[in-house]
């Protein structure tokens, strides 16, 4: 029975995730990606980064048509301050333009770029997003 148990821990440990991150650790400045639920520590610093959140109402399923380009928003954890940080913002022309950089804590947050471009579906899982920033201490 003593065995059993042993093996049985084993093949648990040996099948459960073992997340970990893709992305290279980022660095002020400088341009990085981060998923969705990610959290990173800037190189040499004990300052972090979680892409906590997304909401995705741009017009990118596949096979839609869109009446606007619509807009995606992430919510950024940074040194344990949240900020939600939309992509885009509407112009005066009610045209969508990219959106300034935004501010969270002592931090200039640049959103360039969200993925998937192009979602299969509506429900798209979190999971697969992607969010490409640069973050400036002010």
């Amino acid at each position: 029975m003593r065995y059993l148990t042993i093996l049985l821990v084993a093949l648990f440990f040996s099948c459960s995730e073992n997340i970990t991150s893709t992305n290279p650790t980022p660095e002020f400045q400088k341009e990085f990606e981060i998923d969705h639920g990610e959290t990173l520590t800037f190189g040499g610093t004990e300052i972090s980064i979680r892409f906590a959140d997304v909401t995705d109402f741009r017009c990118n399923v596949a096979d839609i048509d869109c009446v606007s380009s619509g807009d995606a928003t992430i919510l950024l954890d940074v040194d344990n301050e949240q900020e939600e940080i939309n992509l885009y913002h509407p112009d005066q022309d009610y045209s969508w333009q990219k959106k300034p950089a935004s501010f969270i804590s002592d931090y200039q947050i640049e959103f360039l770029s969200l993925s998937p471009e192009i979602r299969k579906t509506n429900d798209e899982p979190k999971r697969n997003y992607r969010a490409k920033i640069i973050v400036t201490p002010k």
